[in-house]
């Protein structure tokens, strides 16, 4: 099916950037915006790019990433925005309700072969909360299935302490590091660590060895509304209080996102997060994991969250595919979340 207003690129266009630039993401309340938008698009691994574009503007975006993994074509779909306009339901008009339409067929179409053309096996992946998986009907349209769920967890402290010696790994260390995260978690679904290179691990050693590491990944993010009822009330009351309004100030969240977690000693993580936002010059961290990561529920009997986690509280989000594999190949394992993924 060929139509003039839906095109694709393998780099991200003036367009396309704009419209992620201006989206805000998440649902159940809380709403956000990447204010970094238009460099992380300009650093992800082998994007594509499928974009409605109607009289010169970008309406409409789809951005995959491709990771290969034995053979199989791992897609992660990264973006899946349109502008407001575009998504209102009430009195749309027929032009934009038939090109919805003609979206819907032309999707499913991409998504029963490799988009890439590299491998007859593929997956198609992708992060999704119960709401957007209703909106989207990636399941009742799309055919994809849940395979898991996934939770996130905040560390905040407003005056963090330098409360262990940490270090920043580089050369020899970082390859060890790499090492280590990759026999932990090699039998991880789409363990793919193609973003650690673009943020800075730090780690706790005694006597050489690593008893803790993990990638960090700083991020801003506007603001708009918190998670649960109310989101918006919740923010604009926040965002007045002394203490609170400090996490966020003018909306802006600086935080550092966290992955690739090794843990020997799980009871000196409050430590270890906190010597991280010392030396960061930030205030919180964000980890996003699958429910059965056994490394992360390693730490949460030992975690002091903070105040935030008491104004951040989520409920869990799904993990979705669909391949032309084994059917229960990725229902047997945990997944993998990159928090520069997510972020």
């Amino acid at each position: 099916m060929k139509n003039d207003w839906l095109k694709s690129a393998k780099s991200s266009t003036t367009g396309i950037e704009k419209l992620i630039d201006r989206s805000f993401l998440g649902s159940r309340g809380a709403k956000y915006r990447l204010i970094s938008a238009r460099e992380r698009l300009k650093s992800l691994d082998h994007p594509l790019f499928y974009y409605l574009e109607v009289r010169g503007k970008v309406l409409g975006n789809i951005t995959f990433c491709n990771r290969l993994n034995s053979g199989v074509s791992e897609n992660y779909i990264r973006y899946f925005a349109f502008d407001p306009g575009f998504q209102q339901t009430k009195k749309r008009s027929d032009s934009n309700s038939n090109k919805k339409s003609k979206i819907r067929t032309l999707f499913n179409q991409l998504l029963d072969k490799d988009i890439y053309e590299k491998n007859d096996k593929y997956c198609y992946y992708a992060f999704v909360d119960q709401q957007n998986w209703k909106s989207l009907s990636m399941g009742e349209t799309f055919g994809f299935q849940k395979i898991g769920k996934f939770s996130t967890t905040s560390f905040s402290r407003l005056n963090p302490k330098r409360r262990m010696e940490i270090k920043e790994l580089t050369g020899s260390e970082l390859d060890d590091y790499k090492l280590q995260l990759k026999h932990q978690y090699q039998k991880y679904n789409f363990f793919h660590p193609v973003n650690t290179d673009k943020g800075k691990v730090f780690a706790y050693l005694e006597n050489g060895k690593m008893i803790l590491a993990a990638t960090f990944y700083p991020t801003d993010w506007e603001i708009k509304s918190l998670p649960g009822n109310n989101g918006e009330l919740k923010m604009k009351i926040l965002g007045k209080l002394p203490l609170l309004s400090r996490f966020f100030p003018n909306r802006i969240m600086s935080f550092l996102g966290m992955e690739g977690l090794i843990c020997q000693q799980p009871h000196l993580i409050n430590k270890f997060f906190e010597s991280v936002l010392n030396q960061n010059d930030e205030k919180i961290i964000f980890i996003w994991a699958d429910s059965q990561c056994e490394i992360v529920s390693s730490i949460k009997p030992f975690l002091k969250n903070g105040i935030l986690s008491r104004f951040s509280k989520q409920e869990e989000a799904n993990i979705i595919v669909k391949h032309n594999l084994n059917p229960d190949i990725y229902n047997q394992n945990p997944s993998y979340i990159s928090a520069y993924d997510i972020s």
